[in-house]
């Protein structure tokens, strides 16, 4: 997940967008996916922008379980 692929998905008009990241500063460890981008996935939730799409009042953050309707939670 490059910078300007995530600052993209993080639209302030978005109804719905579900993302997961694996980020680390390393790819060089048991269960890696060879060629996949870590680094630069880390480097890109870092960003201002980034940060700052993601603060946005209309976007809500929080793991899958966060988003279930009470009745399957």
């Amino acid at each position: 997940m490059t910078t300007e692929r995530l600052a993209g998905l993080i639209p302030p008009r978005a109804r719905w967008i579900e993302r997961n990241l694996s980020p680390s500063r390393d790819s060089d460890y048991a269960g890696s996916a060879p060629g996949y981008r870590y680094a630069q996935e880390f480097a890109a939730l870092r960003l201002a922008r980034v940060i700052a799409a993601a603060r946005d009042s209309n976007v809500r953050l929080g793991s899958f379980a966060d988003f279930l309707p009470a009745t399957m939670g």
